[in-house]
């Protein structure tokens, strides 16, 4: 969990979810947008970056890329990557990004705006935990409160000036006036 504002060297592009069959192939969560793409980045490692790994793309089972990792030969040793997440280097990214196009860690630190434009907080971290992005926004008061990220809580992003305008749901608004605590 991102748990700052700084931008992450490192980006989370997917995670091993289980083995494949007995050789050693195991499947892959791709959270990148063409779910192949994953390993035309550079180096796939770990979140330090301590382990690089040799990964090849060798089809595809509901939803998963089934893959094959350089040393891993037998069930055994696919079982031991279950779980282990996988990262490149945000400088491996392409920046011809059109002008509407963005990665969410672009957004950490942007200041988040009301509707009429006043400053409201700043977005602190972004979690993925698997059914969509959820955004949490250090605001004014101290408080942090949590987001789904979608148009309707976050209609405008505006990169270029480095902010992003927040439309809470009505039942936070409420909660909100009530003094209650997220």
């Amino acid at each position: 969990m991102t748990t700052s504002t700084e931008i992450p060297t490192r980006l989370k592009i997917g995670v091993i979810t289980s083995p494949h069959g007995v050789r050693g192939t195991v499947k892959v969560r791709s959270f990148t947008e063409d779910p192949d793409a994953f390993v035309d980045y550079g180096d796939v490692t770990t979140h330090d970056g301590e382990r690089v790994f040799d990964i090849s793309i060798v089809g595809d089972a509901k939803g998963s890329l089934l893959c094959v990792i350089d040393g891993v030969t037998d069930r055994d040793g696919a079982e031991a990557l279950r779980g282990v997440e996988l990262y490149i280097r945000r400088d491996a990214l392409p920046d011809d990004l059109d002008d509407d196009e963005f990665y969410a860690s672009d957004l950490l630190g942007l200041e988040t705006r009301d509707a009429e434009g006043r400053v409201s907080g700043s977005i602190r971290s972004i979690l993925d935990h698997g059914a969509g992005d959820i955004v949490d926004v250090l605001h004014t008061d101290g408080k942090v409160r949590s987001y789904e990220f979608s148009l309707a809580n976050f209609p405008e992003i505006n990169m270029g000036e480095g902010y992003v305008v927040l439309n809470p749901p009505p039942e936070v608004t409420a909660q909100d006036e009530q003094g209650n605590v997220h």
